[in-house]
């Protein structure tokens, strides 16, 4: 979808304006960016002015996007699968302790 498409979007629609947000703005920074830093993206790559978008409506959907991506079950890569151990109390008594001084 281009950006222009994306831009009337979320200018006309009135119930899932931000369902696209997550294809300009990228999913590392939608997790932890602060709104204000988001609508700053948002105005430079679609052109638009700070007051088209209601800032409350942008923090429930990304509370809510937030939320959503939380609870979605991590992927292991297969690099990682078995090469770091939970941790367990039994698995901390056998580590071997070494100290330098």
């Amino acid at each position: 979808m281009d950006n222009e498409t994306i831009k009337k979007h979320l200018l006309t629609a009135t119930y899932g304006k931000f369902d696209f947000i997550d294809t300009i703005v990228p999913k590392e920074i939608l997790q932890v960016a602060a709104p204000r830093i988001i609508i700053q993206y948002l105005i430079k790559e679609l052109g638009i002015n700070k007051t088209d978008i209601q800032m409350s409506s942008l923090r429930s959907w990304l509370f809510n996007y937030r939320k959503k991506r939380a609870s979605k079950p991590i992927q292991n890569d297969e690099n990682n699968n078995n090469t770091e151990q939970k941790f367990s109390f039994s698995n901390a008594s056998k580590k071997e302790k070494k100290f330098d001084f």
